[in-house]
């Protein structure tokens, strides 16, 4: 399931609240859980390679001005909707990172306004 986004100003940087909602498929062999960098062109890379540890990927991506939700859900299962207001890809505001996603990793870029 693909992540999904919405969009909140706040003070000059576009706050971006990110809910993912990744089913957990399998148990993780990697560490870390999930890497957030900065790009040289302002935008957030996000890789996320176990699904553990929301809050502290929530923690992550505010340090970088993202505001975020974070829910890993069993397999099988799905959120109760309405749960944001989704931002569809490759919008301007986020896009799937296809050279760094896999079955057992989740990549994308966030570009804040």
């Amino acid at each position: 399931m693909a992540p999904g986004t919405a969009v909140a100003g706040r003070r000059g940087a576009a706050a971006i609240a990110l809910a993912v909602a990744v089913p957990v498929a399998l148990g993780s062999y990697f560490s870390p859980a999930y890497a957030v960098s900065r790009e040289p062109d302002g935008s957030i890379k996000v890789l996320i390679r176990g699904y553990k540890d929301p809050d502290g990927l929530e923690r992550k991506l505010r340090d970088f001005g993202v505001s975020a939700v974070i829910d890993y859900l069993p397999p099988g299962t799905q959120c109760r909707e309405p749960r944001a207001t989704y931002a569809p890809v490759d919008n301007g505001l986020w896009t799937e990172d296809p050279a760094a996603t896999s079955a057992e990793a989740a990549a994308f870029i966030l570009h804040p306004t």
